[in-house]
This record gives structure tokens, sequence and C-alpha cells, in this order.
């Protein structure tokens, strides 16, 4: 115990969280609360404080509570102060009256456990200054760099204890100086620009609610705990700046200088802590201010006559404030994109005010901090950033490259790596697009609709790429990138690529780790884009409110995925130190003219706690058209390993179109009148049950996040297919897109495979065969274990074999991936003396092309 009488001991391994209601009751006399916490060691987690109320807010699920939190990075004793305006606000509760019960927990759930003793709970009641804390003293004689040239009659009347002369000196130098450089306030604004945002700013209209007169910038109007943040982010101020450069109108200027300075006013820094998890001083939001919208406003108001001096000054030493904070406590932020936004806001005040005396350590800092995390922390070296997740990828790319064009722009020497860095997080992007410019949304990147092209437009003007500007123009300017398939080895994501034009064929597949935060179970993922047409989705995010609808989205059943016994993909339970690669992922990856192959396994286990009996793994195989006609398509073959019977369901995302299940088949069909179609073929249909959900409530199925910044969850048909039996079993698939008529050019059927007796039907392996016009046929073998293979034909003893014959029986094109021989009807057609890494042979026009992978030597005759 801390203070002799008695303490709560937790050990964390055996219980996630522990309740105290013994303390409920009425606490609105206090506004902070206290307590000592003795760790047994340090731990890679946090400690949460949860405050729960009696009250419920309208229709949320849960009642109201506030939250906030500590690293647990200590060992022995510690106390714990953590202000009323350092919780974070769930619903809408009444202040701190109705207190029904003290939770504590750890997080993530798979923080490393320790013992806990909670000693000494008690409540208090302090009295919180105005701010800025920074009196002018101490701001004008201890912050500024009074010989920095420029500041001499701001020195003189420091000199003299003049602070309302030295503010308006210090006012007229920075807007009359020419140094240093920087990128805000600099876009042209035409006339017309639509100021109705700025004005439901100016009357209190912010972010769709209605506020009062005097700003309360604690208050919480949907108890939508992101709304908070997104209030103390100040976006809505950027609108007030672009009209006012587009209007001159003083009225938005005088605005941002009474909201600037009431926001200063009722929040004043806190003292030996980082702000806890209140919206006001969490670390991200001291980001997200510092790193676009404070600079943005105060230099497209710089010039104004309602800017006002004090409000300049109490701007700077907010700043200040700022600075400190980002600096004492960067390392409280776990989170990736966090730790760039801080580090980008402290870089944005060292570069943009070299008037205060600790900008030149600040700047040397910052830039620091920015280089390791994305040389280091940060960014994997295929270029995606450790979340995982295309919308905050964008977020901290644009970071990046705007403390580069900081940098650049006033001479400050940063790495060539960082540089390079940079370019590849913009490359990443361009290989992960849709044809049509926009993006898939694995993880939390908002909705189905994320558009790549105005992020690409800004990585051309960086960086002359005339590849990222056809795709960011729709392929009018510039030209196509030199790869078509792409496969980033660290972040797990494959893209298999038909061409670059509008019309192109795209599966996107995710076989990577989960991602540092902002995470989906979604491991083995695929999407799908062809003639234009978003069929097979990841159906991407709605929201963060803490609710169903929320779990769905992030949850393994709003995914493409497989699901075993009614349990999902858990992978939060793993240890953080495996939410990302420490090196590539061991994914099995081929792109040739033929064809392009991927491989991903999931074995983190399925449901809560995490069962590991059973194993996913999913091979892709993309069959390009080698000019026969009829198209191309894609095979996935599902295997799953390990003991007993089992119910396993395939779920397949569409997007909002008429899907229907063919009776005879039981393929998922869509019907779209004159225009692109889909069937996703299962190749064993007599296994097989199958049902369309579309827009269910319980539980949640069958929806999508339409929209960008304004995400609605819209209806959307999702077909599940189910089948009991016994493992190691395989499901196979293929999905025909065609870009008219009634059906696909194709047929496709399963071909048995067989070992080397034909008498011996092989369960570890999958077969196909598919005809298309003027007598073309393909069969495919994807082998899901060692030994020869006879389908068809064909024999082999590779891992994947794809051969195409024209209407004359004459080969057209092959593909092999492992194995020494391939035979057709005993002929030898293909011999190595080891395995093949890969081979592909496509005959057109009178040539043959082949490639074939390093070091292959490969006899070939046909």
């Amino acid at each position: 115990t801390q203070r002799g009488a008695c303490a709560l001991r937790w050990d964390t391994a055996t219980a996630r969280e522990v309740v105290n209601a013994s303390v409920a009751g009425d606490w609105s006399a206090c506004n902070r609360l206290d307590f000592w916490v003795h760790s047994s060691r340090p731990s890679d987690g946090y400690l949460v404080v949860e405050l729960w109320c009696a009250s419920r807010t309208g229709a949320l699920p849960m009642n109201d509570y506030y939250f906030s939190g500590v690293k647990m990075d200590w060992q022995g004793w510690k106390r714990v102060v953590i202000p009323f305006q350092n919780f974070l606000i769930y619903g809408i509760p009444d202040g701190w009256k109705q207190v029904s019960k003290v939770v504590f927990r750890t997080r993530p759930a798979s923080a490393s456990p320790v013992v806990l003793h909670i000693d000494d709970l008690y409540l208090a009641r302090v009295e919180f200054p105005q701010g800025p804390r920074l009196t002018d003293e101490e701001f004008f004689a201890g912050e500024l760099d009074l010989d920095h040239p420029g500041l001499e009659r701001v020195k003189t009347a420091v000199d003299r204890k003049d602070w309302t002369s030295a503010a308006n000196a210090l006012f007229e130098h920075v807007r009359t100086r020419t140094r240093p450089h920087h990128i805000f306030a600099r876009t042209e604004v035409p006339q017309n620009f639509d100021t109705s945002e700025a004005d439901r700013v100016c009357r209190h209209l912010i972010n769709g609610q209605q506020l009062g007169r005097r700003l309360d910038w604690q208050v919480n109007p949907i108890g939508y705990l992101e709304w908070m943040h997104a209030f103390n982010r100040h976006r809505h101020w950027v609108p007030l700046a672009t009209a006012y450069r587009a209007t001159q109108d003083e009225k938005y200027a005088k605005e941002w200088n009474r909201q600037i300075r009431s926001w200063i006013e009722d929040s004043p820094v806190p003292l030996e802590d980082d702000g806890g998890w209140g919206a006001q001083w969490k670390m991200i939001c001291v980001g997200c201010r510092t790193m676009e919208p404070w600079f943005e406003t105060l230099f497209s108001f710089l010039h104004s006559h309602s800017f006002e001096v004090g409000t300049f000054v109490t701007v700077l030493k907010s700043l200040v404030e700022h600075a400190r904070q980002i600096v004492l406590y960067n390392d409280v932020t776990t989170t990736a994109n966090m730790r760039v936004m801080q580090g980008r806001g402290l870089a944005n005040i060292a570069v943009c005010l070299p008037e205060l005396r600790q900008s030149g350590d600040w700047r040397k800092l910052a830039y620091e901090r920015l280089t390791d995390e994305i040389a280091r922390r940060q960014v994997c070296p295929d270029g995606a950033q450790k979340e995982h997740s295309p919308g905050y990828h964008d977020t901290c790319a644009r970071l990046f490259s705007g403390a580069y064009e900081l940098a650049l722009l006033n001479g400050i020497e940063v790495p060539d790596a960082f540089r390079r860095q940079i370019e590849k997080m913009y490359e990443y992007e361009l290989y992960l697009a849709r044809p049509d410019g926009t993006r898939p949304a694995p993880n939390d990147s908002g909705g189905v609709w994320g558009d790549s092209k105005p992020f690409l437009r800004e990585g051309d003007r960086l960086f002359n790429r005339p590849d990222m500007r056809f795709v960011a123009t729709g392929g009018k300017e510039g030209h196509p990138p030199a790869r078509t398939s792409h496969h980033f080895p660290y972040v797990g994501y494959s893209v298999l690529r038909s061409g670059w034009d509008r019309d192109a064929r795209t599966l996107f597949f995710d076989a990577g780790p989960v991602g540092e935060t902002h995470q989906h179970e979604d491991k083995l993922n695929v999407e799908l884009f062809a003639y234009g047409t978003l069929f097979i989705v990841d159906p991407g995010i709605a929201s963060y409110l803490l609710d169903e609808w929320t779990a769905y989205y992030r949850g393994a059943d709003s995914h493409n995925i497989l699901r075993i016994d009614g349990r999902p993909q858990n992978r939060r339970a793993l240890p953080p130190k495996e939410y990302t690669a420490a090196g590539p992922q061991d994914n099995a990856w081929v792109a040739t003219p033929a064809f392009d192959f991927v491989r991903g396994v999931y074995a983190d286990g399925f449901g809560d706690p995490p069962d590991r009996s059973i194993t996913h793994e999913r091979k892709v195989l993309f069959v390009r058209d080698p000019g026969l006609g009829g198209g191309d398509y894609f095979v996935i073959a599902d295997r799953l390993t390990g003991e007993g019977a089992h119910t396993y369901e395939a779920l397949w995302h569409f997007m909002p179109m008429r899907v229907i299940i063919d009776p005879v088949t039981k393929a998922a069909r869509t019907r779209r009148l004159g225009r692109p179609n889909l069937d996703l073929l299962p190749l064993h249909p007599e296994k097989v049950s199958a049902e369309i959900v579309t827009g269910g409530l319980s539980p949640v199925q069958g929806w999508v996040a339409e929209g960008a910044r304004e995400r609605d969850s819209i209806p959307a048909p999702t077909a599940i297919y189910a089948r009991h039996g016994r493992v190691p079993a395989t499901l196979d698939w293929a999905l025909l897109p065609y870009p008219d008529g009634d059906a696909p050019r194709i047929r496709v059927e399963a071909l048995p495979v067989h070992r080397r007796t034909r008498d011996a039907r092989s369960t570890d392996a999958s077969g196909l065969r598919a005809t298309g016009p003027d007598g073309r046929e393909d069969h495919v073998l994807i082998s899901h274990a060692p030994g020869v293979k006879l389908f068809g034909p064909y024999e082999c003893d590779g891992d994947l074999a794809l051969i195409t014959t024209d209407a004359a029986g004459r080969i057209v094109r092959l593909g092999l991936i492992g194995g020494t021989y391939l035979k057709r009807d005993g002929e030898r057609l293909v011999a190595s003396e080891r395995p093949i890494r890969y081979l592909s042979l496509v005959r057109r026009e009178g040539r043959v092309e082949i490639e074939r992978g390093d070091g292959d030597a490969v006899t070939v005759t046909v």
C-alpha cells in the first residue's frame, strides 16, 4: 500500500478490468481525480480509467461515461492526477453528477501483463487559470530571441518592460518580414468561391451542430467522442480563412479572432501531464492544430484589420505551449500518424517562427523525429505506412512532404533518404489505385470511394512523375506506370491488374499484418474492380462510434474472407509487436504476361479467445486474356487445414446492385441491364448452401460505407456460402467479370485432379477447366501439397499449372510455378533439373514470348 491502509491488487493477466461501484454518487463538486498506482514492471499498454454515469444518451448502446488513460511505462509507485478536462466524453452526461462506478482496464487487451496495486483514490477541486499560462514578461523576455534580425524595436521595448510596445513591434515585424518562406495560405481562391461553410461557422453551426453564442470547447452535443476531437482540432477555421482570401470580408477575420482567443483562454495548457485523453490537449489534437489549421489561418488573417495585436501575441504564446507539449510528450503517443502530426507541427512552429528563442533546437528535433519516423518507425521499405490504411497513409505522406517543402524553401538540409521515402509513399498509392483513380479501403480508410487523384497530383508536382499524372488525370496526360500488377511485400498487399485503361480488371488482395492501429480483421480479403465497376468490395468504415456498426465494419464479417463455426478472425488478440511486419511477408508472388499468382495464410485464430487449430490459406490466380477473346478471369482457392468437422462460411460483399443466386450453379450473379456484370461461381456448388443478405440489422450485415467525408451506411448484398465437413477442405471460386451481354463469354467448371494413378482422386489440389469462344480451352491446377497431380490430359509436379490451347489444340499459353516437369498425354512439354521458380509462355502474332524466374534453366517443347 501507499498510505499503509489497504490497496486493490490487480493481476492484469487474470482479469481484463476491475470495477469499483462503492464510490458511486454526485462528484460535481470536484474536478480532479487522483490515485496512486504501483506497477510491478513497465508495460507496453495503457491504464484506462472510466467513470461510468447512470445516464444514457438517446439511442447510444451504453450509458454515458468519461475515460482517460496513462501509459504504463513505470515500475514502482506513481501518483496519477487526471483533471476533468483530461477525460474524453462518451454520450452527453451531466458532468460528474451521476457517477455510478469506476472501471480500470488495460488497453490493448494484448498488452503485456503486469501486477498493479491501486491505492488512495480521492477527489479534489482545483482552480484552473485562464490561458495562456505564459505571462507577457515570460514570453517577451524569455521566449523570444531578441537578437534575431528585425527585432531591435522589440528588444528596446522589452528592456523597458513595455509589453504593449513590444507586442506592436513584434506584430509589425512578422507582418512585414520576407523570410522565412512557408506553404500556407498560398492557394489561389476563385472569386466565386462558395462561402456557405464559412458562413455556417460564423453562425456557430460547426461540424453539423448548432452551438451557443459563447463556444464551450468541452461540449459534446451528440455524444460522439470523435466530434469533440474534430471540434478541438479546428479544421472548421480553414473555411473562414479561405472565404476571407476570396472576399476580403472582415467578418471572417473577426469570427476567427474571437474563436481562437476563446479557445486559448478556456484551454490552459496542462501542467506536468500530456493532457490525458481530453480533446483540448490530447496529443493528437495538439498535432492536428499545429500541422495546418493554426498556421493556415494565422497567415491568411495576418494582414487583416480585424486581427488584434493582443490575439496575435496570445496565439504565439499558445504555440510556444504547444511546442513544449510536443517536445515533452512525443513518446506518450504510440499511434503512428499522431507522432507524424506532432513532428510536423513542431517543424511548422520552428520554421515559421524563427524569432522564438528555442526555434533552432525545435527545428533540429522536429526533423530528427520525422526522419526517424519515415526511415525506421513508421514507413515500410515498400512505401506503406504501418497503419496499413490508405486514408492515414495519405495524411502521413502529406505531413512528411509538407515538412520537406518547408525545408526546401528555407535551405534546411534533410537526408536524401527522407525525400526518397516520401516519393515511395506516393508511389505506393499509385500502384494501389483502381482504374478510375479511387482506392481500396482496408482498415480505417473511410468510405469505399476514397479518391487518390488529388494525392497523386501532389506527387507529380513534388517529384515530376508522369505516371502519377496519368492516373491523376484519368489518362489524359503523362504515361502509364511501368508495371501493371504490383506486390507490396511488407504491408502484404497485392494488386493483380490487366492494364491501366479505365476498363482494366483489377483485384486487390490483403495478406499482410493487421497494422499498428485503425485495424480491421481482414486478412486474405479481396476486392474486384472491372470494366469501370466496383463489384466485390471492402465496405470501408462509416464512423468511429462505439456501437455495433463500427464493430461490423472493423470485424471480419464485413470482409470477403472465411469464418469458422461462426467465429471470425481475431488478430487484435496478438501482442502489439506482431501488429506490423519486421520483414517481408512470406507470401508467394508472381506476375507474368500469362498470369499473376499470389498466396497468403491466416493462422492467428478464430473467435475470442482465438482458436488456432484451423489455418486458412488463400491462393489467387489471375488468368490473363491471351488475345483469343472471352476476357480474363480470376480463380481463388481457399484451403482449410486442421482437424475435426466444422462449419465454414465464405462471405462476398458486393456494392449496392442487384445480385441473385443462380438456382443451378449457385453462382452469385449481378444483374445490371446493358452494363458490365460479374458471375461469382463456386466450383463445387453441390457442397455449399448460398444466401443473399442485404441491409441486415440483427446481426449487422450487408452494408457499405459510401462517400468520402460524409459517409453513410448503404444496404448492399452480401453472398454467404456455407459448408459443413471435415478439414482439410477446399473451397474453389471463379470470378468472371464481363463487359456486356447476359453471361460471361467464358464457361468454367471444376476439373477433377488425381494423384499419379487415375483412380486416386486428390483432395489436396484444385482443378478448373474454362472454355471460351473460338474453341479456347484452359486447364488450371492449383496444388496444395507436394506430389504429382493429373488433371485432364496433363501431368505436373508443380504448385501451379496453367495451359491454354486454341481450337486446333495448339498450346498458346503456359504458366508454371514450382515442380520440374509438365506432360500432356505422356509427352513432356516442360522439363527442368530443379524446381522452376516460374515460367510464362504466350504465343501471339507468330511470336512466342517466354519469361522465367532468375536462374531457371528450362526446356520447353510446344
